[in-house]
C-alpha cells in the first residue's frame, strides 16, 4: 500500500505540474494532496472520506490534514472537468493501442428506486428521472457516459442526469485524447448518421448497431468483430459497479456528484499502479 499511495501523488503531481497548476502559497495541503485523499477514498475505503483523511495523516502521509469541513470546501473548489481530465492524463501515460479501438457506452447510478420517489431529498428534478433499457426499469439518479480502451481503461467520461440520452452526451465530449483513424464502438443508442459525418471530418470512425428499421445496415465488420469487442465494456461496468457502496453518504446533489466523479478518476488510476 504505501508503494501505491506514493505512486498515486506522483501520478496526480506531475498532471498539475503538466497543466501549470498554482496553489495558493497559504495553503496547508496542496491540490495534489487533496486529489490524492480523495483517490485513496475510493481505493481502500469505498468513498469514505474521513476513514480516508485518518490514514493518511495518521501514517504520516500528510501530516498537514485539514479538518473535514475543510477539506470537503477543497474537493468542492475543483472544477467537475478536472476529473475527465485525470483520466484522459492517465490513459495517455499508457503505450498507444495499435488497433485504436475505443467503446463508448453509459451505465447508471441509481440514488432512489422509482417507488421511493416520494421520500427522497437528493435529485429532486425530474430532470435525474432516467430509464435503464437492459434492465428495463425506471431510477432517480445519474449516468455515466465512458470511452474507453477494450481493456476497460477510461478514456474520457461525462456525468449527466438520468434522463440524458446516450447520443446527446457523445456529442457534448470532447474526444480531443483519441488519436486520428481511431474507431468508436457502440450500440443502437449512438447510430446518427449526420454526427457519423462530422466525426469522419475529425478523423474518427464511429461505428454503432443499426436499428431494425434502419436502412444503411450493419457493416461487415460491426457484424464480425464489433459486437464481440463490444461486451468488453460491460466487463468494465462490473468492476465499476464492483466498488459502489451500497450506501454513498452525500448531503447535497453536488456531493454525491463528486463522490461518483472521484470514483471514476480512481477507477483510471488503478490501471497506472
Amino acid at each position: 500500500m504505501d508503494s501505491e499511495v506514493t505512486a498515486i501523488f506522483c501520478h496526480i503531481d506531475d498532471f498539475l505540474k503538466e497543466r501549470i497548476w498554482k496553489d495558493d502559497p497559504q495553503c496547508r495541503m496542496s491540490t495534489a494532496e487533496i486529489v490524492t485523499t480523495g483517490i485513496v477514498s475510493w481505493k481502500y475505503f469505498s468513498g469514505n472520506f474521513e476513514r480516508a483523511r485518518a490514514f493518511l495523516k495518521t501514517y504520516r502521509y500528510i501530516p498537514n490534514m485539514l479538518s473535514k469541513s475543510q477539506l470537503s470546501r477543497r474537493f468542492h473548489s475543483i472544477p467537475e472537468h478536472f476529473w475527465s481530465m485525470i483520466a484522459s492524463y492517465l490513459a495517455n501515460k499508457f503505450p498507444a493501442d495499435p488497433y485504436k479501438t475505443f467503446v463508448v457506452d453509459s451505465f447508471s447510478v441509481p440514488v432512489y428506486k422509482i417507488f421511493r420517489s416520494a421520500f427522497r431529498h437528493l435529485f429532486q428534478n425530474k430532470k435525474f428521472c432516467g430509464f435503464n433499457a437492459s434492465k428495463k426499469s425506471w431510477f432517480i439518479g445519474l449516468k455515466v457516459h465512458l470511452i474507453a480502451r477494450t481493456s476497460g481503461q477510461p478514456i474520457e467520461f461525462m456525468i449527466t442526469p438520468g434522463s440524458v440520452h446516450d447520443n446527446k452526451a457523445f456529442q457534448n465530449m470532447y474526444l480531443d485524447c483519441l488519436p486520428q483513424k481511431s474507431v468508436i464502438l457502440g450500440d443502437k443508442a449512438y447510430c446518427n448518421q449526420a454526427y457519423e459525418i462530422e466525426l469522419e471530418k475529425r478523423g474518427l470512425l464511429l461505428t454503432t448497431d443499426r436499428r431494425s428499421n434502419s436502412k444503411r445496415g450493419n457493416s461487415l465488420v460491426y457484424h464480425r468483430y464489433g459486437r464481440k469487442i463490444r461486451k468488453s465494456i460491460e466487463t468494465t461496468f462490473n468492476k465499476i459497479s464492483n466498488w459502489l457502496p451500497h450506501h454513498i453518504h452525500a448531503v447535497t446533489n453536488q456531493g454525491f456528484l463528486l463522490k461518483i466523479m472521484l470514483l471514476m478518476a480512481a477507477f483510471s488510476m488503478d490501471f497506472c499502479i
